[in-house]
C-alpha cells in the first residue's frame, strides 16, 4: 500500500501507461485518482476505464475531459480534481502524447507542433495548474519522455523533438520544485499499448521494419523473443511511478530512467 492516503492525478489516464499508473495507484492504496484526457466522461472507453481501474483497490475514481493543449481547459480541470481531492494534490502523472512519423524532408511544421502542443506544453500547463495545491505539502511529479529520443529513431521526428523538450524541461522543473519538497522524474518506456497497435494498423513496411529493428535491442529476455513480442507491459511504468510517488522514492528527483528492458544504457 504504498500510496495509501494519498491522491493521485494521472493525464492520459484511461489507455496505455496512463491507465497503467492508474491501475496501480489504486492497488496500492491511493485515496483518490482522476484521470484525464480528450475523452469525455460518458464515452465508453472512459466508463469502461474508469470501471477497470476502480476494480484493482477500494480508491475513489474520476475522470474528467481535458485537452492538455489548452491552458485553460488544464487549469479548470486541474481545479475540479483539487476540489475532487479536498485541495491536496500528492501525485501527477503526465504521459500525453501524439504521435506523427514520417521522415523531415517530407512532414510540414503544423505537425512538429501538434506533437510539442500535447507533450511538451502539456506537461508545462499541468505543473503549472497543479503547484499551488502542491507547494505546501510538496509530492512527486512523474513526466514521460520517450526510449525514441536516445537512440534518434527515424521518422520520429515530432515525437522526438516533443519527447526530448518534456525530457530537458522536467530537468529544470525538478530544481525549480525541489524547494518545495515536490520530486519530479522522468520515464522514458519501451512498452507495447493500445497506441502500438494504432501504429502498426497505418504503418508503411518501411517503418514496421526500422521499429522492429530497433525492438532487437531490447537485451531482456534473449533473443528467442522475436518482434513486437520484446517490449514490456505498459504496467511496469505504472509500478516504476507508484515507487516514485511513494514515500519510497522520497529522495529522488531529477532523473530519467529508461523502463526498456536494457534497449539504452546510461542516463541523459
Amino acid at each position: 500500500m504504498l500510496l495509501e492516503g494519498k491522491n493521485i492525478i494521472v493525464f492520459a489516464g484511461i489507455t496505455g501507461t496512463g491507465k497503467a499508473c492508474a491501475k496501480a495507484a489504486i492497488r496500492e492504496g491511493a485515496a483518490k485518482v482522476v484521470t484525464i484526457s480528450r475523452a469525455d466522461p460518458t464515452d465508453e472507453r472512459a466508463v469502461k476505464a474508469v470501471e477497470e481501474i476502480r476494480s484493482y483497490g477500494k480508491g475513489l475514481v474520476k475522470h474528467i475531459k481535458c485537452d492538455a493543449s489548452k491552458r485553460e481547459e488544464v487549469d479548470a480541470a486541474i481545479k475540479e480534481a483539487a476540489d475532487f481531492f479536498g485541495g491536496r494534490i500528492d501525485g501527477l502523472s503526465l504521459g500525453q502524447a501524439v504521435d506523427h512519423h514520417g521522415f523531415v524532408y517530407e512532414i510540414d511544421n503544423d505537425l512538429y507542433q501538434q506533437d510539442l502542443d500535447v507533450a511538451f506544453f502539456g506537461t508545462i500547463n499541468a505543473v503549472r495548474a497543479a503547484f499551488p495545491y502542491m507547494k505546501d505539502n510538496g509530492g512527486s511529479i512523474v513526466t514521460y519522455g520517450a526510449d525514441a529520443t536516445s537512440n534518434g529513431l527515424a521518422q520520429y521526428g515530432p515525437y522526438n523533438a516533443a519527447k526530448g523538450a518534456v525530457i530537458m524541461a522536467s530537468r529544470s522543473i525538478a530544481t525549480e520544485l525541489a524547494p518545495y519538497n515536490i520530486r519530479v522524474n522522468c520515464i522514458a518506456p519501451v512498452v507495447y499499448t493500445e497506441i502500438c497497435d494504432a501504429y502498426r494498423a497505418v504503418c508503411t513496411p518501411e517503418q514496421e521494419a526500422i521499429s522492429l529493428e530497433t525492438l532487437k535491442e531490447i537485451k531482456l529476455g534473449g533473443p528467442e523473443i522475436k518482434g513486437w513480442d520484446r517490449m514490456g507491459d505498459a504496467i511496469e511504468c505504472g509500478n516504476l511511478s507508484v515507487f516514485l510517488m511513494s514515500d519510497l522514492g522520497k529522495f529522488i528527483t531529477g532523473q530519467y530512467i529508461n523502463v526498456d528492458g536494457g534497449a539504452v544504457f546510461g542516463r541523459m
